[in-house]
């Protein structure tokens, strides 16, 4: 049962993943004067935002999987210290730092997506690796307390 309850949540954790790692390509387009032109948000592909007139691409590729992992950091944060956390907040937060690590930490070997952005404008393999191997871990510690939660 616990492993049902586990995957379902995962499941319901992959559109709000999206939304959140788009809302950090769409903020930081905003900060950087650029305009957004589209945001692709459909559940069966990966998401997107296209972006044009921004001061500062590398900063808005960047801001997606930054502001991706620090949004629900923040709520399972909050919820812990108002003593309203949950498995579901937990194994959320733990996915997407994990979504989000994964796709840097080893998307720059195809180049895909953001990975072929950041690289494009200026970045470099190393970060994105050691981004990818702090949120794995963080997203993994996450979903060991999430079942931890469940086995109370």
């Amino acid at each position: 049962m616990i492993w049902l309850k586990f995957t379902f949540t995962l499941l319901l954790s992959w559109y709000p993943f999206m939304c959140t790692h788009e809302f950090g390509h769409i903020i930081s387009a905003k900060l950087n004067g650029g305009q957004v032109e589209e945001v692709i948000l459909v559940p069966w592909r990966f998401s997107q935002t296209v972006i044009s007139g921004s001061t500062d691409s590398l900063m808005d590729v960047w801001a997606g999987p930054f502001i991706g992992v620090l949004v629900p950091c923040l709520l399972c944060l909050t919820l812990k210290i108002i003593r309203k956390s949950n498995f579901y907040t937990t194994t959320f937060c733990g996915f997407c730092l994990l979504a989000n690590g994964l796709y840097l930490g080893v998307g720059w070997i195809d180049k895909v997506g953001d990975c072929k952005d950041i690289l494009a404008n200026g970045g470099n393999v190393t970060s994105m690796i050691i981004f990818g191997l702090c949120a794995c871990a963080s997203g993994l510690l996450f979903w060991h307390w999430a079942l931890e939660k469940l086995r109370i």
